[in-house]
């Protein structure tokens, strides 16, 4: 090679990056292989042309000149920033992580390389890192929006007030016209706190500005409060909800990756789990959700829309279980041993927690499962995981409960796929084939509740650990918490008990005097504070003192045995059965009154006397249901042998195997 040679490539280097940079895609291709030809061993060349490459949609030769380039640029934080970005476009958050920290290291101002990581960590589960990183680049530089709204994003879920607040700022500081991003996050806050009216003008004024705006369109039809004022604010929401989503359905259009992608971020970001606390049949309108969440997931991920082949046969067929809540949640309570119960000599069971937050609940889930992945994020790459797996059948524990646990839903990953209606409620989504429930809690007309196939194991279909509860249970005294001599308990969401029920709760008050009523607060004011209001409201129209309803604040796991310990009977939810909360409020021996629903989510608790042969307590209509309760009030020696009734048949219901027999015959 002529020294000439030599000299001229900074100048052609030079020139192609320009050219790259303007968008002069043939020119830089033209100069770049000049370089190429002469010294195919240069560093920039290959990594500019790397990134010319991916412009031009070539990724796997963009990512192979990359890994080429790389190794020599190691000391340039613009060069590693740009690779990063590459990985991260096809969604490789392991292998970003590297080049983005050395970045940071060689120039520790670089705000882009700062936000990237800090995407990166999120995406890792790492959401502690992640909001350390936004939070320092904020201290040094407020008004960067980019970093205001991905923190926004990122306490969402957990604190949902400060991502309120994050995203007020991102507004304050966004140029006129780049305020949609932040406006939208403002509203996704807004709806998570449960302020229904604010998220829909927020949402108005995201559409005056781009009518077509994809996330602010999704958002208003996808929007339902938590708790409603009256019978009549339910037909209003409902009626809405269903003229939105049609024609949200109907007018989508889908033309080009951008649009397809825009899509997928929306429609996989919230969900209609409010939907079910509705109480009515909800088949048509989640056929209606499920077609339309489908046809975007299969346009965003085509090579996931049809069914894999069914792998070889083997002598123990592969089991997979998702779900973003094996942690101390509801769902682990109630779902774990269908992972860790399996019978290991017939099935190689394979778990997936694609949550962030882990704990000794997890680690037990992880010690009793033969394969546990911990996969924190929702993408590509977990699509890739699951169908390498070659499962035999899929299993989504809690279907509905986690918007983006959709996604995958939504696609083809297995032969077979189930819901285990850890949310009960029909998907309807065509890619799933059966629904797993309980012989004792389905009505008889439940096969017309479902789109998927329905399969009933036995008894509760739940092996529920009394172990598990006694762990949990400390010290069960709460000091000066009883003011009056029966105290009745509802423990159940706020947003299930609907308002043409609260009439039930005040017939019960009003014939048991020396009585009070506890609930327990929702995690967001503005529902819990529209329920105080509801039921207040009631107990004026109906005589009763407004100091007999107490609303507690929420409780960790042992101070919430305490309270159904301190409490005298269990007043279940109409609409809406409790599951885990009766799980546990028979565990410290609560007499429940309850009475079968319509739906199965209306039948958890009746599903759990009957198996106990505790039929005194179960009510044919809510004219008994009041009846039997405030008998259970009055008639204090009838309470004690109720109470005693309880304590001696409940452990039929814990540590029940036999529908983990039934799912291995099922499968």
């Amino acid at each position: 090679m002529s020294q000439r040679s030599k000299l001229g490539f900074p100048r052609l280097l030079s020139e192609a990056q320009r050219a790259l940079g303007a968008g002069r895609f043939s020119e830089a291709e033209h100069l770049l292989m000049q370089v190429r030809r002469t010294a195919p061993e240069e560093p920039r060349a290959a990594y500019l042309l790397g990134l010319l490459r991916h412009q031009q949609g070539t990724y796997q030769e963009a990512l192979a000149l990359l890994r080429m380039a790389m190794p020599h640029l190691q000391n340039d934080a613009v060069a590693l920033f740009n690779h990063a970005t590459v990985l991260l476009e096809q969604e490789d958050y392991d292998q970003a992580m590297a080049p983005l920290r050395r970045a940071l290291y060689l120039k520790p101002e670089f705000d882009d390389a700062a936000v990237q990581l800090g995407v990166v960590l999120a995406k890792s589960g790492e959401t502690k890192q992640a909001a350390e990183i936004f939070q320092a680049l904020l201290d040094r530089n407020p008004t960067h929006v980019i970093a205001r709204m991905n923190l926004a994003g990122l306490l969402m879920d957990a604190r949902p007030a400060a991502a309120l607040t994050h995203a007020q700022q991102a507004v304050d500081a966004a140029p006129e016209n780049g305020r949609a991003t932040a406006l939208n996050l403002k509203a996704k806050a807004l709806f998570m706190l449960g302020r229904n009216d604010d998220a829909d003008a927020t949402y108005d004024e995201v559409l005056r500005r781009d009518s077509g705006d994809i996330h602010a369109r999704f958002g208003k039809a996808i929007l339902l409060p938590s708790v409603y004022v009256d019978e009549q604010d339910i037909e209003r929401w409902r009626n809405r909800y269903r003229r939105k989503m049609q024609d949200f359905a109907n007018s989508l259009n889908l033309g080009g990756a951008e649009r397809i992608a825009a899509a997928a971020d929306a429609v996989f970001s919230l969900n209609n789990f409010a939907l079910p606390q509705q109480g009515r049949n909800d088949r048509t309108d989640q056929i209606l959700y499920g077609t339309l969440l489908h046809r975007i997931a299969t346009a965003r991920y085509p090579d996931y829309a049809s069914i894999p082949r069914r792998p070889p046969s083997r002598k123990r067929p592969r089991i997979g279980f998702v779900s973003a809540h094996f942690h101390q949640h509801s769902i682990a309570k109630t779902h774990g041993a269908w992972l860790t119960g399996l019978d290991a000599e017939r099935f190689e069971v394979f778990a997936v927690h694609t949550g962030s937050v882990c704990d000794a609940t997890t680690q037990e889930l992880e010690h009793g499962c033969e394969h546990f992945l911990r996969h924190p994020r929702i993408d590509q790459t977990l699509l890739k995981v699951l169908r390498s797996l070659e499962l035999d059948v899929l299993i989504y524990p809690d279907l509905g409960m986690e918007p983006g646990m959709l996604l995958p839903a939504a696609l083809r990953l297995a032969p077979v796929q189930c819901q285990g209606l850890g949310h009960p409620v029909t998907s309807g989504l065509p890619t799933i084939d059966w629904a797993i429930s309980s012989a004792l809690m389905e009505p008889p007309d439940a096969r017309s509740h479902y789109t998927e196939r329905l399969e009933l194991l036995s008894n509760l279909s739940f092996c529920y650990s009394w172990r598990r509860i006694q762990r949990d249970l400390g010290d069960t005294s709460l000091p000066a918490v009883r003011r009056k001599g029966v105290v009745y308990l509802c423990t159940q969401n706020l947003g299930k008990l609907l308002p043409q029920h609260d009439g039930v709760f005040m017939r019960i008050l009003g014939a048991v005097p020396d009585s009070e009523l506890w609930f327990l607060a929702r995690p967001e004011a503005a529902p819990t504070e529209r329920f105080r209001a509801r039921l207040l409201g009631q107990c004026q129209r109906s005589g009763i003192a407004p100091d007999r309803i107490i609303i507690h604040e929420r409780l960790d796991q042992s101070r919430f045995l305490a309270l159904n310990a301190a409490a005298d009977v269990y007043l279940d939810g109409i609409a809406w059965s409790g599951n885990n909360t009766t799980f546990e409020s028979l565990a410290m021996g609560l007499p429940v009154v309850t009475c079968y629903g319509e739906f199965m989510r209306a039948r958890h608790s009746a599903a759990m006397l009957t198996m106990m042969e505790l039929h005194d307590t179960l009510a044919s209509d809510q004219d008994h249901y009041v009846e039997i309760a405030v008998r259970l009030g009055l008639d204090e020696g009838w309470r004690s042998t109720v109470t005693e009734m309880t304590r001696a048949r409940r452990a039929v219901i814990y540590d029940d195997e036999t529908p983990i027999r039934d799912l291995e015959a099922f499968l």
